[in-house]
């Protein structure tokens, strides 16, 4: 079964929430293939969660701070996550890492928190334009994975999240930017699935690819050898473009 998760970002408000999933249930995508999660913002995760009991999906956060409890206004710990309902949470995305500096120490800190509390976690990894045109993509995911992983006893409900930063998102311009081929997006996961196997009991942990996913494009790439899913962003906020993404994956099943 693959795993499909979409990112909202900072899009939706509980009204559009609500209007999402009611189009969703109408469209009623074909499930069977997959996993489906939903990544929304906190304020969305209540709705989302009591909209999502008979449509088969799981919702999960964007985001987590990495203390039981505490003076850090503006932030929001595992538990307060897990008290809404949520049951997943994304971490170590390229947009933290960039735009927030956060660090692997601090991403590691995350997972334990998110792990320790019950929720699956989703673990972003990926190089820059610049670190691959340096040649230095191994060097980056084997940083990222290895110090983030840095002895955390269980990883049973860990996934990780192959998303090349070159690849995500959109040009200054407005277009989206140059998709990863087949072989990069190969050659990555083999890697990543590699440094795994220093582990204890990480070979089973799915490995989902992540930039500028499309329906059109989806089917292929969860085709390719250790692709266990796809992060969707944008087009994970078209509900009837996300839904043919969901479909797309049960259609690996025939």
């Amino acid at each position: 079964m693959k795993i499909i998760a979409g990112n909202w970002k900072m899009n939706m408000t509980r009204r559009e929430t609500l209007e999402y999933f009611e189009r969703y249930a109408g469209l009623n995508p074909d499930k069977s293939g997959a996993r489906v999660i939903f990544l929304v913002p906190y304020t969305a995760i209540s709705t989302a969660v009591e909209t999502g009991e008979n449509l088969g999906f799981e919702v999960g956060a964007q985001n987590v701070y990495p203390a039981a409890a505490g003076a850090y206004t503006g932030e929001i710990t595992a538990d307060m996550i897990k008290d809404c309902g949520a049951k997943v949470v994304l971490v170590g995305h390229s947009e933290r890492r960039t735009l927030f500096r956060e660090s692997d120490t601090f991403i590691n800190e995350k997972l334990r928190c998110v792990l320790d509390a019950g929720l699956s976690a989703i673990l972003c990894v990926g190089e820059t334009a610049k670190e691959r045109e340096n040649d230095e993509t191994e060097g980056v995911l084997w940083r990222q994975i290895t110090m983030a992983l840095d002895k955390l006893p269980d990883l049973s409900k860990l996934i990780i999240a192959y998303e090349p930063v070159w690849a995500v998102g959109k040009t200054a311009d407005g277009k989206s930017k140059k998709p990863a081929t087949s072989q990069q997006i190969a050659d990555a996961h083999a890697f990543i699935k590699t440094i795994l196997t220093g582990f204890t009991d990480a070979n089973d942990i799915p490995v989902l690819y992540g930039g500028n996913v499309k329906s059109e494009t989806s089917g292929e790439i969860m085709r390719i050898p250790n692709v266990d899913g796809v992060l969707v962003g944008g087009a994970s906020l078209k509900v009837e473009e996300f839904s043919k993404i969901i479909e797309s994956s049960s259609a690996l099943l025939n």
